[in-house]
Parts: C-alpha cells; sequence; structure tokens
C-alpha cells in the first residue's frame, strides 16, 4: 500500500516508518527536525516532506498521489506542550485534522488511522476501570479536548477511519529517545548517577503500552480491510504502580551499570497525582484478535540495555 504518515519524525511515527516500510510504500510529513537521521537509517521506501498538515496546498499535492491509508500522528503531544502553546495545540489537532480529512476526501483515500488518546475519558476526573469505548467523553485538559474534537472531526468526515485511544506509550525506539514521562525520568536517573523521585506514595498506577505492540496493532489494522468506522483502546490490559515501575527501573539499572539507583519520594506538585485509570482492551481483542505481548519488565529492560544507542 501507499500509506502516508502525519508526524512521522516523532516517537511513534518514526517507528511505524522503520517497521511498515519493509512492505509498503510511505510518505511521511513532519516538520523534518529528525529528516537527517531518518534518511541515513531508512529504507528507499520512505519519501520525506518537510511541511505541516494546516499546509492545505502541500496536503492535497501529497494525497493526489494515491494513498491508500493516512495514519495521523501529528500535532503537539501531551497537556503540558499543549498548554505552553494553546494556539498551536488547537492549529495541529483541530485546524490541522480539517484541512487532512477534507482533502482525503477530495483524494479519495481509502481510511484514515488517527492516534488519539485516553485523555479523552478524562484526565483529573475518577471514573470507573476499565474504561471501555461505549463510555461518554470528558476531557477536561487541552490535550484531551483538542484530540475530542479531532475524534469528532474524523467521525463526521465521510472517511472511512480507525481511532485508537492510546495508553501510555513507551518504548525502545532506535531512531527517537521519547521525551518526558516517569519510564523516561527514571531511566535518566540511573545513567544520570542521581535519585529516582517518586511523587507522593508511589501509589498511583499507570496504564503503559509499548511502541512494538502499538506497531504490530497498526500493522494488524492496516491489513484488515473489513475494519469500518471503528474506536478501539489500546492498552496493556494491566496497570503499574509508580513505585513498582521505580524498582524495576532501579533493580534492572543495578544489573546493567553495576551501581544502586535510590528512590525517594517527594511530596507531589499541585496536579501531579492523577486517578488510576486502566483501557479495556476486550473490544480490539474479540474484533481483531490484537493483544499486548511486551510485559513492562521486558519493555524497560529492552530501553536499558540500548539507551546509548539512541539518537
Amino acid at each position: 500500500m501507499k500509506i502516508l504518515i502525519t508526524g512521522g519524525g516523532g516517537f511513534i511515527g518514526s517507528f511505524l516508518l522503520n517497521q511498515l516500510s519493509v512492505n509498503h510504500k510511505l510518505i511521511s510529513i513532519d516538520h523534518g527536525s529528525r529528516y537527517k537521521i531518518l534518511e541515513k537509517k531508512l529504507s528507499g521506501n520512505v519519501e520525506f516532506v518537510k511541511g505541516d498538515i494546516t499546509d492545505k496546498i502541500l496536503m492535497n499535492q501529497i494525497l493526489k498521489k494515491g494513498i491508500d491509508v493516512i495514519i495521523h500522528l501529528a500535532g503537539v503531544l501531551g497537556n503540558s506542550a499543549c498548554m505552553n502553546n494553546p494556539s498551536e495545540a488547537i492549529l495541529s489537532h483541530v485546524h490541522g485534522t480539517q484541512i487532512l480529512t477534507r482533502e482525503a476526501k477530495k483524494c479519495k483515500v481509502k481510511k484514515i488511522i488517527f492516534a488519539s488518546s485516553q485523555a479523552v475519558y478524562s484526565t483529573f476526573k475518577i471514573r470507573k476501570n476499565p474504561l471501555n469505548e461505549k463510555m461518554k467523553l470528558y476531557p477536561d485538559d487541552l490535550y484531551g479536548t483538542v484530540k475530542t474534537m479531532a475524534e469528532s472531526n474524523i467521525q463526521d468526515s465521510g472517511l472511512d477511519f480507525v481511532i485508537l485511544r492510546f495508553a501510555n506509550v513507551y518504548g525502545y525506539n532506535p531512531h527517537s529517545k521519547q521525551k518526558g514521562g516517569p519510564i523516561e525520568n527514571f531511566i535518566n536517573s540511573v545513567f544520570q548517577k542521581s535519585s529516582i523521585s517518586v511523587f507522593g506514595s508511589g501509589k498511583q498506577k499507570i496504564d503503559y503500552i509499548n511502541i512494538k505492540d502499538i506497531g504490530d496493532c497498526i500493522e494488524m489494522i492496516i491489513q484488515n480491510t473489513k475494519l469500518s468506522n471503528e474506536v478501539f483502546n489500546v492498552g496493556s490490559g494491566k496497570l503499574n504502580s509508580i513505585e513498582d515501575i521505580a524498582k524495576i527501573i532501579s533493580a534492572n539499572g543495578k544489573k546493567l551499570c553495576g551501581y544502586s539507583t535510590k528512590i525517594k519520594k517527594t511530596p507531589a506538585p499541585k496536579d501531579k497525582i492523577w486517578p488510576d485509570r486502566l483501557m479495556s482492551i476486550r473490544k480490539i481483542k474479540t474484533r481483531i484478535g490484537w493483544k499486548p505481548k511486551i510485559s513492562i519488565e521486558q519493555g524497560i529492560d529492552e530501553i536499558l540495555e540500548n539507551r546509548n544507542l539512541i539518537k
């Protein structure tokens, strides 16, 4: 197939470029800050386009090339980044998605796969777990709000769609280092020989999904031509406490580096302790047979072992 990946230079996007370029022709659109690195490492099946999805003329030029599937990943990532630049967040997620879907409809693109987020269910509101696709959406931060608006736009576009609501994504990507999040911050502490700081009691739990499982999920969806107008949660199916994650990283870091990293509990800043959010993955297991394969221990081990190889 011929696939357009928006946000192809990002953490998930660059991983997919590597995985999907084996069997498909890909076009990546991104601001291009990592293109020099990616062009050296990826196969000839990838065409790199520097630009923005809000550029209507550019998007029309790309989509007229006979795109079969769009994997839409572009947009400001995470609520902190959205709050730092709210106008850019709205422009990329809302206006950008509107332009993308309109031009895709004109050019008769067969399907769009959209990377949404668990934040559409809420971030701060306590809700019954596990979160399932039939539940009403209650976004209560900017990131969840713009993702919800983008979902609505895609559902109303007339395009055949699959919306994927991701849990917290982590893992080893040889082409891109992940920015922020407890796992990345704790691993940084190991290599910097500083203590791991855990906010509050550390008993709060997170649903983490490995980037390899994300890649396998998207590949299965691309291959399943019968899927039409579906919304799926994509998570690990289990929760891990922050304290347990810190202990895994400290113990595995000791095996690798030969020294023990202390875990220090500190008072939590305001709005840093969120309620537990477990994503139900029953629907996607039933509909396409996908299930996560990488445990949190395996995923952390792979990052630690390859930490110095990531550019």
